[in-house]
């Protein structure tokens, strides 16, 4: 399983370090010798699929995730619950979530209270069709819309 031409020793060093467990930690566990598990860690000795599923059982992992690095693991599982957040978002929301994360990411540090503009207009706000509050309201919306126009000469 573990071979030279693979990392899997290196992923599985890592996430015992990872996971704050010693060698001996993880031979009392796993009934198994130090110099075994070192073997695995170092490449000097193959790792069976059952022995690699006593060790993902210690390490609260699958096996599969034995096999990539704990700091990837963490990576996807992150992506995992970002993903779930933004399937419950507007589109709007999901483009903010976005550029924040973007802004995080990026070296150049990014105002937090200057937010992308939304996509489109704002729908426009329900009012009662007819009467004197109608109208007082329809007013108000246009003033609110009017954009003073200046000419110069």
């Amino acid at each position: 399983m573990a071979g030279a031409d693979t990392d899997t020793h290196q992923f599985l060093r890592a996430w015992r370090r990872h996971r704050n467990k010693t060698l001996e930690n993880v031979t009392e566990k796993i009934g198994s010798k130090v110099n075994t598990i070192s073997g695995w860690e170092t490449g000097n000795r193959r790792i069976n699929l059952d022995d690699l599923a006593r060790l993902a059982a210690i390490y609260e992992v699958s096996p599969a995730d034995l096999l990539q690095s704990p700091e990837i693991y963490e990576q996807r599982q992150a992506l995992g619950r970002l993903t779930s957040v933004a399937s419950r978002l507007t589109s709007d929301q999901v483009a903010h979530l976005i550029w924040f994360s973007e802004s995080i990411a990026s070296s150049e540090p990014q105002p937090t209270a200057s937010l992308p503009p939304s996509k489109g207009p704002e729908p426009p706000r329900p009012f009662r069709v007819g009467g004197r509050a109608a109208r007082k309201q329809a007013e108000a919306e246009c003033e609110e819309n009017v954009v003073p126009l200046t000419v110069s000469r």
